[in-house]
């Protein structure tokens, strides 16, 4: 298996943040709190840049409630500190947006993280 954070798509009449929200419980059991949007990735088919093929929205909760399950449909469940991120176990694209949440809104306190992190993504998209 790969970890990754909770996502999904949105439904039909749902904004960015309702579908976060939504699939962050579906997917924890716990419910997301003080979202803020933070970046937007978009994804190309056969690197045409004219249309996005799909687009991910990334949001970070600054807190969340309840508490959370060992298992839900996608697998496993686990936190990891910021220091012991599996990048190596992570889905391919898994990457990009955990770049956004660290290296565009790091703390003074994981700037070395994030360089470290920036440096392997770009490693990894250069085909390192």
């Amino acid at each position: 298996g790969r970890w990754n954070a909770p996502g999904g798509k949105i439904r039909d009449g749902e904004t960015p943040e309702e579908g976060a929200k939504r699939e962050f419980f579906e997917e924890t059991g716990m419910e997301a709190q003080n979202l803020e949007k933070i970046g937007t990735l978009n994804f190309f088919a056969h690197n045409i840049r004219s249309k996005s093929e799909w687009i991910v929205y990334v949001f970070v909760a600054k807190s969340a409630s309840g508490s959370m399950k060992k298992k839900s449909r996608e697998g496993f469940l686990k936190w990891f500190d910021s220091t012991s991120v599996p990048f190596e176990e992570m889905w391919e694209d898994e990457p990009k947006e955990y770049y956004i949440v660290v290296v565009e809104n790091a703390s003074s306190n994981e700037a070395d993280i994030a360089q470290r992190w920036q440096a392997q993504v770009a490693n990894q998209l250069m085909g390192g």
